[in-house]
């Protein structure tokens, strides 16, 4: 599994909407953090600060900042930055202070990659959750994806290294409602990348990770 392809490389272009620090002598851009709800009286919050975990930048010009604030020599706002990344650097070529536009939501995983059972996928009450949750032990586990092919009709696909024990456990559970695949990668491996980022977090300037589930041609 290559990690390069999570990475940003020297002349990536990339788009983001975080919040600006003009700090000294730096201007730093973070993610989009959680805001801790700490009651200060006007006029006596702290001075805006990086956070540590963001990016350097070039080229942001901090008079155009949304919510803009300005204390003890330090600035901070919202903005969206377009930019290339080089140098360990986002070199900024476009500034909003409007927020990237939220998509609407949409099932991302519509089509089950196993083939539907001769009366069709079961029918369900619209947008239905799978029911009940999946049990964490099944054997050989490496992602749970719950696919959608219509409003009414909810998929549980399992992808595991171990399918034939999977099937035997969840078959019952689920009848026609389950698709079980054998999985490129096997737990351990999935787990070794999940170590691999961790020790990297910082180096690679990391804000967080989790499981992700993928659509992979295996090698023929």
């Amino acid at each position: 599994m290559a990690l390069s392809t999570l990475i940003l490389g020297d002349g990536s272009r990339a788009r983001a909407t975080g919040q600006v620090i003009g700090y000294v002598v730096e201007v730093w851009f973070d993610p989009p953090l959680p805001v801790p709800l700490v009651g200060y009286a006007p006029g006596h919050e702290p001075a805006p600060r990086p956070s540590g975990i963001g990016v350097l930048t070039s080229g942001v010009d901090l008079d155009r900042l949304r919510f803009r604030v300005e204390k003890d020599g330090a600035v901070a706002g919202l903005a969206t930055l377009t930019g290339i990344w080089r140098a360990d650097c986002l070199h900024v070529v476009e500034q909003s202070d409007e927020p990237l536009d939220p998509e609407p939501w949409q099932p991302y995983w519509t089509t089950p990659p196993c083939p539907p059972p001769p009366q069709g996928w079961p029918q369900v009450p619209e947008w239905s959750n799978i029911e009940p949750s999946p049990p964490e032990s099944i054997p050989g586990r490496v992602s749970v994806v719950a696919f959608r092919p219509t409003p009414t009709q909810v998929v549980l696909v399992v992808a595991t290294s171990q399918p034939d024990a999977a099937e035997a456990l969840l078959r019952p559970i689920y009848g026609d409602a389950l698709c079980v695949v054998a999985s490129r990668w096997s737990p351990d491996q999935v787990e070794a990348v999940r170590r691999a980022l961790q020790e990297h977090w910082a180096e690679w300037g990391v804000y967080e990770f989790g499981s992700q589930a993928g659509a992979a041609i295996p090698d023929s």
